[in-house]
């Protein structure tokens, strides 16, 4: 392996990375080291431009966010790993609207090109989702000063979902989905991503009425909980 340093890992984490998956983290560190000891380029674009190592710090990264999203199909098949690492060190905040979509195929969602169609159609749960924006937004911080922005959207996507999985239909914990996304992405995009996590990420059991996915999923972190916990958990709690 080459000479490059790689960051401290723990030993399941390293036992599952590649010898390329390591290079291109120790790599990536190596980037951000030098963009962090460059200050000028962390406060202004004058920075950027006149900084020697910004340029290249940026472009490095970038360049492979920019292949990813150009070869995805490539990416997906035979560079599961590197996807793994690029995402663990967070997506660049202008392209979380394209690779978000990406990572959960929601540009082949069944539904594509029905959003507006689907806004048309009634929905016995309208009254309800408008009672609950009214009460939720004023009181969230992720929607502090911004109800505005964000209640029509908001409306818009838990009605067309409610109209296409009726059996569903809406359910209030939705709304910080939904509105997590909608900080992101247009409406619509966040309808098709919406959509593949409840089909797709067992997300849609969560809000069944008999509960039994919800409870599963509250008994396995609590067991997790304790196992790292070293078994204080009952201590604690």
């Amino acid at each position: 392996m080459d000479s490059l340093t790689v960051p401290s890992l723990s030993p399941s984490t390293v036992s599952q990375l590649s010898v390329d998956e390591m290079k291109l983290l120790a790599k990536l560190e190596e980037q951000n080291r030098l963009l962090e000891t460059d200050t000028k380029s962390l406060y202004s674009v004058n920075g950027v431009l006149q900084s020697p190592t910004s340029p290249k710090t940026f472009s490095f990264e970038d360049d492979l966010w920019d292949n990813l999203i150009k070869e995805w199909d490539d990416w997906r098949k035979r560079k599961v790993g590197q996807i793994k690492v690029l995402i663990r060190r967070g997506v660049p905040a202008h392209l979380r609207p394209v690779v978000w979509q990406l990572l959960c195929d929601a540009q082949n969602v069944a539904v594509r090109q029905k959003y507006t169609d689907l806004l048309k159609s009634s929905s016995l749960s309208e009254s309800l989702i408008l009672r609950d924006l009214k009460r939720i937004l004023p009181q969230h911080q992720l929607f502090l000063n911004k109800v505005a922005t964000y209640q029509k959207p908001l409306f818009n996507v838990l009605k067309a979902y409610s109209v296409l999985d009726r059996e569903i239909g809406y359910c209030q914990g939705s709304v910080f989905i939904v509105g997590l996304l909608l900080t992101q992405m247009a409406e619509e995009e966040a309808f098709y991503i919406f959509v593949r996590l409840m089909k797709d990420f067992r997300m849609r059991d969560l809000y069944r009425s008999n509960m039994v996915e919800l409870s599963c999923c509250i008994y396995q972190f609590e067991a997790l909980i304790k196992i790292s916990e070293n078994c204080t958990f009952d201590k604690n709690f």
